[in-house]
């Protein structure tokens, strides 16, 4: 079962969403500029509605990189000891993979000191806890196992194995050499990878985080072995082998206790480690994740797509020129302290978003793990969650240069469809020809006729079967007018149907629809 909601809204003069320049993001479509509010700017301004958050405050995520750090403040929870606090944070910021530079998180890390993940993981309400307690079971069933997860050679090993791994080396000599000594070249033998000769300009070190290295060690190790490998003269050769040999003499008292060997219930414990987590929040559910590792926070696939909203007229940028005063009672002299632009633009927005209401459910109970209570819960948070996620939809505002621009304009008009079967529509294409300016009427009295005719059309073209709730705050009919037969006299023409009958307030549409929602659990 669909629930699509329509939406159209005017925006004031305002640049709610811009571009790399600072421009009004904007798209081409009918062949005409029209403005442009992108799909993820639309989900960030519903995630952050206030009564969105309030309504579901248990029941909502945390996007961020400081997973390590919210597993800090849960270990406080458990029996596991402090001392092992710094070694589990640590191997918490090896979750996910960088997407692109890492330069931001080493400058807040440098700044504040904790601990980040190499991407944003998208954190479902309780999956924290469970992770923590799931280590607790494991350090506990799996002693051995979890001292070798802990251990930082070890973990620096797994670091190795899959820098090796996307390499281009193929000496399998060297390739394993590389991960056995991976700590000892990490922490001893550095330098010697930097330069490999008198005359050549030493390459710079990664810069390292804390004491012990990690990914971007890894990375850097490998392409200097790679390059390294690469030249034939025997110093260059001379240099690799002793590289990739074993800790000498005189590097044992710097190097400690070898890593240890991998125990053999291991696989078993990282299965267990990383099974999927079941606590998924509202917001997760709709909005999907994504990691660019298969651990415990798998993908989720989005119960909810939404479409970057466009404008149903053409647009037109228009630039501000301002200027700023200094208050200082003696500055002497005309002119102003400041001087600059900004581009804004004021368009009629239509908006789309699709819900799937049968994976929605599926996902807040809990997948394949559903039981019979679980799917009953999940299904009245569902239609609690539909009630705020509609109202977020119709009254949230992007923020972006709101407080120079104080658009917070509510729609005009909203439509709402639930469909018995999985048909999709977005409407936009009602607006291929932009929307009029006539003398007597305005962009919203066009786009209001144009979404009618064209949902219309679509429900007799394709026998698309939907419940249809419309509220418009002017009271304009939501209606069709079918195109007469050949040979009909305009006089005989069809009168206009209504698509949907205009209910008399937002609560009356949301009411409207939740009782239209059927029982997915007996």
């Amino acid at each position: 079962m669909l629930i699509e909601i329509h939406v159209l809204q005017n925006l004031s003069p305002s640049n709610p969403n811009r571009d790399d320049t600072g421009a009004p993001k904007s798209a081409y479509f009918g062949g005409q500029l029209r403005g442009r509010i992108s799909s993820q700017c639309l989900k960030r301004s519903i995630r952050l509605f206030e009564p969105f958050q309030t309504e579901l405050q248990n029941h909502l995520g945390e996007r961020t990189k400081l997973f390590p750090e919210r597993v800090r403040e849960q270990l406080k929870q458990t029996a596991i000891p402090t001392d092992e606090y710094d070694r589990i944070v640590l191997v918490c910021t090896r979750i996910g993979k960088a997407e692109g530079k890492e330069s931001s998180k080493k400058e807040k890390e440098k700044a504040d000191g904790r601990k980040r993940t190499p991407q944003l993981i998208y954190l479902g309400s309780g999956e924290v806890e469970e992770y923590v307690a799931r280590l607790g079971r494991l350090r506990t069933e799996m002693p051995v196992a979890y001292k070798y997860y802990l251990d930082p050679k070890a973990g620096f090993q797994e670091v190795m194995t899959a820098a090796v791994e996307a390499s281009e080396l193929d000496d399998k000599s060297t390739r394993e050499s590389l991960v056995k000594n991976a700590w000892v070249i990490a922490k001893l033998r550095m330098d010697r990878l930097a330069k490999f000769d008198e005359g050549q300009e030493a390459a710079a070190l990664p810069e390292r985080l804390g004491a012990e290295p990690g990914d971007a060690d890894a990375a850097w190790i490998v392409e200097r072995v790679e390059l390294l490998a690469s030249l034939e003269d025997s110093a260059s050769k001379a240099i690799l082998k002793e590289l990739l040999g074993k800790v000498t003499a005189k590097e044992k008292p710097q190097f400690g206790d070898a890593a240890p060997e991998k125990p053999g219930d291991f696989n078993k414990f990282k299965r267990q480690l990383d099974e999927p987590l079941q606590n998924l929040s509202v917001d997760v559910a709709l909005f999907g994740r994504m990691t660019t590792e298969a651990a415990a926070f798998e993908d989720v696939e989005a119960c909810l797509e939404v479409a970057h909203a466009l404008s149903t007229n053409a647009m037109v940028r228009e630039v501000d020129y301002f200027t700023a005063m200094d208050d200082d009672p003696d500055q002497k002299g005309p002119g102003a302290a400041h001087i600059g632009e900004n581009q804004f633009t004021s368009n009629c927005y239509y908006k789309y978003y699709s819900l799937d209401w049968n994976a929605f459910v599926g996902h807040l109970s809990g997948g394949k793990a559903a039981t019979a209570k679980s799917k009953g819960e999940a299904e009245s948070l569902a239609r609690l969650a539909v009630k705020e996620l509609i109202r977020a939809i119709i009254m949230s505002v992007p923020s972006g240069k709101k407080k120079g621009h104080a658009n917070n304009n509510l729609p005009d008009a909203v439509l709402v469809e639930v469909k018995a079967r999985n048909i999709p529509t977005n409407y936009m294409n009602a607006f291929l020809t932009p929307t009029k300016f006539a003398a007597d009427s305005n962009p919203m009295d066009d786009s209001v006729k144009k979404l009618g005719q064209y949902a219309g059309q679509i429900a007799k073209s394709y026998s698309v079967k939907a419940e249809r709730f419309w509220h418009d705050q002017d009271g304009r009919k939501l209606q069709y007018a079918p195109n007469p037969n050949d040979g009909v006299t305009e006089a005989k023409a069809p009168k206009p149907e209504i698509v949907a009958p205009c209910l008399e307030s937002i609560d009356a549409l949301i009411g409207a629809v939740l009782k239209a929602i059927p029982k997915v659990v007996a």
